[in-house]
């Protein structure tokens, strides 16, 4: 995924050892890092990381899951619902077909608690997001 903060000084960046956090307009970028393993005690790590670097506040998440190595099934429960907590929509991201095919299975089987989709690219993923979060 492309830096999506590029070229824009005011935006913020927050990393812990799973992934990395930025803020652009009024989106959250969340980046899994390469190879990372999440179980549910990192899961609860990263969403408590990405409560305090959100500032408790409403947030649209594109998050690119391409680096994900694996991801217990106790993390994905976790995600789908109590770790979604102050998240209004979010749109998966991975370029790996792999990892794109186990997203559409995290969202078939999860049921994730907010409007949640996977996409092949940034681009389709904000999309997304401006539609869903455009005032009328």
């Amino acid at each position: 995924m492309k830096d999506p903060t590029q070229n824009s000084n005011s935006s913020k960046r927050h990393e812990n050892a799973y992934a990395v956090y930025q803020k652009k307009d009024s989106v959250l970028y969340i980046t899994f890092k390469k190879q990372a393993v999440l179980n549910f005690d990192a899961a609860k790590k990263v969403v408590k990381d990405r409560m305090n670097f959100q500032a408790y506040a409403w947030y649209s998440v594109i998050c690119d899951v391409s680096g994900l190595a694996s991801i217990t099934y106790d993390a994905r429960q976790y995600l789908s619902t109590d770790g979604s907590n102050m998240l209004t929509v979010v749109a998966l991201v991975s370029d790996n077909t792999t990892i794109y095919t186990m997203g559409r299975c995290y969202l078939l089987y999860n049921h994730p608690t907010v409007p949640t989709r996977i996409f092949k690219n940034q681009q389709e993923a904000e999309k997304y997001i401006n539609q869903i979060t455009k005032k009328p």
